[in-house]
Formats: structure tokens, sequence, C-alpha cells
């Protein structure tokens, strides 16, 4: 009784004292708790679809009208979390980020004990941050978020097991954990983090399903968009996976994360076509946070279909971003606009400014980076092998098999354009459902390709798994999967080698 009155004690004393806005964390007693209205949902909502002008200001007059509910610290962090992803400047993120992302840990710390949200949010903030780590290639600070995650997750998970949020939180886990390269995998299991990929999607597909039945569960919207960023950082492009989406919640045309989201993924499975539609429709304007990143994404749209006024897109995004992630790719898609333009000065000069400018965190700035290694060398691309593989990572297979019969095989000049042309044809002629002849182009690209540093004759092998086991060939399959696990690209690898470890997993069900 005695702590009962204390605590109400304590609450009158600093609402008054504060204007209802406490000072310091310490002051809750652990007295605090997470208490969702329609107001704070609606603020989800709106974090979610990136309205964070209209937000920060609805969140601080809920810190003021109720000092002791912490979901507004909790939501606060999201606002951080996105403008790091979608911003990316390394300087806020390990400067007022960092300060702020401690900040808002020792408020939601003073959570009650008995309270499921105190660990939750706790872990989940370390985990999302972890994501971001992850993304700028800082991976030792990625596996210290991750740990922590861990920790506090497994504890409130043997607390209280239905916990809805928490399962949510271990499926990000999990899928990450599985996720991280073969090369650090070490340091993974030297921390004792557990998971692997398909576990932590069907975890996360489980909570999708647990939204579609209830309604009014907070997470609805907010599991399906980091999902999708999951199966994209994966490049997991598997049907079923993406089939848990409902995409009557993740809707591109009221949602530009869902538009990035879907629009990302209709790239990555040569539905570019599709892809520009999402870009064109998805909701524009100053009540949203900009998204530099999808002029690219439009720029690349135009490009795979050869539109050279992609040159505008590429151009916009450079002028207008000051982050440090896709600075490179951009200036990389300008020199491929020069050449196809047979302008050899000028994708010279862009192909200078990939060397100097941006960061190379992402597979794309990295595929710049080692283009210009050749540009150095005054090697130029071929400009039919170049058309052929924008065309087929459009989805224009007939138009990129055209450019490929188009190639001079005598003009080719380096070792790793003569290995390319039949990991490009293997390609197209699979996407043309011309099997027995992709498994001869893949079975070239291995002969030539294998432990080389580029990515032709990993993915070759993968592609030969995946034919041998679509006609029930699982031995086979199973040797080229464990041959893509041998192969050790510079490019891709984690990507690629996530993928064949999931194969394998699925062929020793099928056994």
């Amino acid at each position: 009784m005695m702590k009962h009155i204390y605590i109400f004690l304590v609450l009158f004393f600093i609402s008054i004292s504060s204007g209802y806005a406490q000072s310091e964390p310490e002051e809750l007693n652990n007295a605090g708790f997470f208490k969702w209205n329609d107001e704070l949902n609606t603020i989800f909502h709106d974090i979610m679809t990136l309205k964070f002008q209209e937000v920060i200001p609805k969140l601080k007059k809920e810190k003021k009208g109720n000092a002791f509910n912490l979901i507004p610290h909790y939501l606060e962090d999201y606002i951080e979390f996105f403008y790091a992803f979608i911003d990316g400047k390394p300087k806020d993120i390990y400067g007022k980020y960092l300060t702020h992302k401690e900040e808002r840990l020792a408020w939601l710390q003073q959570g009650a004990a008995g309270d499921p949200y105190t660990l939750f949010t706790q872990a989940d903030i370390h985990l999302r941050w972890g994501m971001i780590y992850a993304l700028f290639q800082d991976n030792m600070e990625a596996f210290k978020s991750i740990k922590k995650a861990s920790v506090l997750l497994e504890r409130n998970a043997k607390q209280f097991p239905n916990f809805m949020p928490n399962k949510r939180a271990l499926g990000i886990l999990h899928t990450m954990v599985g996720a991280i390269p073969g090369k650090y995998q070490w340091g993974a299991s030297l921390v004792g983090l557990k998971g692997n990929v398909a576990q932590g999607l069907e975890e996360l597909a489980d909570v999708i399903n647990y939204g579609k039945k209830y309604a009014t569960f907070e997470f609805n919207e907010e599991v399906q968009v980091i999902y999708g960023m999951l199966l994209l950082y994966m490049g997991n492009n598997d049907m079923k996976a993406w089939g848990a989406i409902n995409t009557t919640i993740l809707d591109f045309t009221k949602n530009p994360m869902a538009a990035y989201i879907l629009a990302n993924r209709n790239i990555k499975i040569g539905k570019s076509k599709q892809a520009f539609l999402i870009l064109e429709k998805y909701p524009k304007g100053e009540e949203y946070h900009y998204f530099p990143y999808m002029d690219v994404m439009k720029g690349m749209c135009k490009l795979y279909r050869l539109d050279l006024k992609a040159e505008a897109d590429f151009n916009n995004f450079l002028a207008r971003y000051r982050g440090a992630n896709g600075i490179k790719e951009a200036y990389h898609r300008l020199a491929w606009i020069s050449l196809l333009k047979k302008d050899e000065a000028k994708y010279r000069y862009y192909m200078s400014l990939v060397e100097k400018k941006g960061e190379y965190n992402t597979a794309q700035d990295r595929t710049a980076m080692n283009e210009m290694e050749f540009a150095k060398a005054k090697v130029i691309p071929n400009i039919d092998l170049l058309k052929s593989r924008l065309s087929y990572d459009g989805g224009y297979y007939d138009q990129a098999y055209q450019a490929l019969q188009k190639c001079d095989l005598k003009a080719l000049k380096t070792e790793q354009e003569k290995i390319e042309y039949n990991y490009r044809k293997g390609r197209i002629l699979q996407k043309m459902k011309k099997n027995d002849a992709a498994l001869k182009s893949y079975a070239e690209t291995l002969l030539k390709g294998t432990k080389k540093p580029y990515y032709y004759a990993c993915n070759a092998a993968l592609q030969m798994g995946i034919i041998y086991e679509s006609r029930d060939e699982l031995e086979k399959a199973k040797t080229f999967y464990e041959k893509c696990l041998k192969e050790k690209p510079d490019q891709y690898q984690a990507n690629l080698h996530s993928k064949a470890k999931q194969r394998l997993a699925a062929l020793k069900k099928k056994k």
C-alpha cells in the first residue's frame, strides 16, 4: 500500500513541477508504462509512411500529456532509424543519433519490471541500429547491438512467451544472424548468437499472419515494412517469402516505404516495368520525407530499357542527396550512359568520380569501384555485353539475347568479359526456359570462372542447382549448391551463399 502511495506522489510531484514533462528518466523510479492509444497508433502509421514533420510535434505533445507513458520515446527512435537508412549520413549516425539512442534507452529502462514492453523496446532499438551498422559495414557495432538485443529478447521470451512483439523481434534477430556472411559466422558463434534465415522468416510470417487475424495489432504495418527490408537486404526473391506480405496494408500508393520495398523487389526479379509504375505512383510532396534513392531506382528502370533520359534521374539524385551510399553507383550509371552515347571521354570522367566520391558500403557501390579499377587501366566495357546485361536485369530477355548475339567474341578484351559472356548467356537462356542450353553456358562459366574473384561462377553453380532441383535431380542439385559455397567471390558472396544454404536446408526436408 505504501509503495502505491509513494509512486502516486512521485507521479503527481513530477507532473506539476515540470509542466507534465519530466527532465530525467530516473525520476520515473521504474514506474514507467507502455500504453497505446488512438493518437499513438496514428503516429506509428504516419512514421511508417515517412510523415515525420507532422509526427514530431505530436510526439512532443504526447510526452508532455503523459510523462510516464514510454511509447512516445520508443516511437521517436523509428524516425531517426529511417533518417539514418534514407539519408545515409555517417556523421549523424555516430553523432546525434547515437546520443539520442542512449537517451531513449535510459528512458525505456524505467519501465515497470512486470511489463513485457520494458525489455522488448530496449532490445528493438538495439536491433534496429544493428541493421543500420550492418548496412554501413560496421560489423563490430552490428555484432554488439545484435548481441544486446538477443540477451534482452531471450530474457523477455522466458517471462512472456506469448508476447507477439517479442516474437517479431526474435524473427528479425534470427534472420539477421542467419544472413551474416560466412567469414563472420565465427564471430556470431563466439558471442553466442544463434538463428538462421528460414527460422527468422517463418517467425516473421507467423507474426504477419497474426496481424491478419487481429486488425488492432499495433505492429501490423511495421512488421511488413521491416520484413520487406530484410528480404531486400538478403536478396531473397522467393515467391513464398514475399507472398506473406499483405499489399492491402503495404500499399505503395499511400506509403513511400512500401513503394521502395515493392519497386526494389520488382527490379530484382526483372520486372522493371512494374517497378517504374510503382515509382510513378507513390506519394510525394512536402508532407513526406524525401527519399533520394527513389530517383536512382527510377533512373535504372529507364536505363534497363536503354532509355538515356535516365541521366536526369541520376543527376537529380546527386544534386539533392547528402549521404554516403549510392553516390558511386549513380556516377557509375552516368558513366554507362556516356558509353551508350559512345562518349568514352565522358565515361572516363564519370569513372574518375566513382573513385573520388561517396562510400562503398552497398553492393552497387562496390560494383562501381570494381569497374573503376578497369577504367584506370584504360579498359572500356564491351557495349553489346553492357546492353545485354542492362536488358536482362530489366526483364527484357529477347532484347538481352539479341544484344549478346551481336557481341563479337574477339572484341572481348579481359578475362572477366569472356567469363561474363557465358554467364550472361546462361542467365538469359534460363529465363527463356531453355534450361539444357543454360546448363551448357553455366558449365562453361564454371570451367573458366572457378576460383576467380568474380561472382559469375558462384551464381552459375547456384543456378545449376536450382535447375537440377526443379527436375528432382536432388543429388546433382546438392553438388552444385555446395560448389556455390566453395566459391569466394569479391561481390555478392553473402547473398549467394545465403541462398545456397537455404536451398540445401530445403533439400534435407525433401529427402
